[in-house]
């Protein structure tokens, strides 16, 4: 982590303002990390919302184009099955499930970055996450496009390699925003790595996450529906609004948890948190 320099450690006395996710030295469980993720946004708030909604928005706003003047399909609510006909998604739907993965791409890593630099006390600001982040946008794109389509292709064969794909790629996002120096094979690979050592946590996780972001947008969906008596365009409007809810809400829990499993991981097979306590017994310089 060569950014990251000043440390408390993995056992040190932190506050909340240094570090709002907990790390303990005992192995973190599904339930923890969610729970780390969501007391992350509950202490930042603002700066959480405001790393992703640099991509967050516009992704909303080009959906709803896309809706209004070009597929004129149906956008999914929970009274059509989530845009889902005789087993066959809309356009639509397709399509923002495409700027979904891009939009998740671009703003897990701003989120982890924000996040791993609180476990040494460095609180980056938004703006200097997405600066990072787009100095970092060929890497970014290159190892995403790589694990997406690996993804899509396992699934398209068979569900489980395409799940097994999606889970050895999940760390891409913390890997890229805290170990600087990687480059593209090399992202690839340490997400592998380390995923692969902690691949219960790292299934667990996904699935837990699924099923909260599924329960937040059936939610929303839901109030979406009350205004299908709307003329098409003013629904679509509404739709792209709950849309964008949503992913400012699930998109910084996605990424603080997966950045809380990335440092989980180093701790219990790197031995991560003794590095963090020496640079701080032995300090650089």
């Amino acid at each position: 982590m060569p950014c990251l320099t000043r440390s408390v450690g993995h056992n040190g006395s932190v506050t909340a303002t240094d570090a709002p996710a907990p790390i303990t030295d005992r192995p973190l469980g599904v339930i923890d990390l969610l729970d780390g993720a969501f007391h992350a946004l509950r202490q930042r708030p603002l700066v959480l919302v405001l790393a992703v909604a640099w991509i967050a928005v516009p992704g909303a706003l080009a959906q709803l184009l896309l809706d209004a003047f070009v597929l004129g399909t149906e956008p999914a609510t929970i009274t059509n099955g989530f845009g889902v006909q005789d087993g066959v998604m809309s356009d639509s739907v397709l399509v923002r499930l495409l700027l979904g993965w891009l939009v998740t791409a671009l703003a897990g890593v701003p989120v982890a970055r924000i996040v791993g630099g609180w476990l040494v006390g460095i609180d980056t600001t938004p703006l200097a996450a997405i600066r990072y982040t787009l100095r970092r946008l060929p890497v970014v794109g290159v190892t995403f496009v790589a694990s997406h389509v690996a993804t899509i292709l396992g699934t398209l064969a068979c569900l489980l390699p395409g799940f097994f794909f999606l889970a050895m790629s999940s760390l891409l996002s913390p890997v890229i925003a805290v170990e600087e120096a990687v480059s593209i094979k090399a992202a690839l690979k340490r997400s592998w790595r380390l995923a692969r050592a902690n691949s219960g946590a790292v299934y667990g996780l996904i699935i837990a996450i699924f099923f909260t972001g599924l329960f937040l947008q059936g939610g929303l969906f839901l109030l979406v529906s009350l205004f299908t008596g709307l003329p098409e365009r003013s629904f679509l409007v509404v739709n792209a609004a709950a849309l964008l809810i949503g992913q400012l809400l699930i998109l910084p829990l996605n990424g603080a948890a997966m950045s809380l499993l990335y440092l989980d991981a180093r701790f219990r097979t790197e031995g991560f948190d003794l590095e963090l306590r020496s640079l701080t017994s032995f300090p650089q310089g």
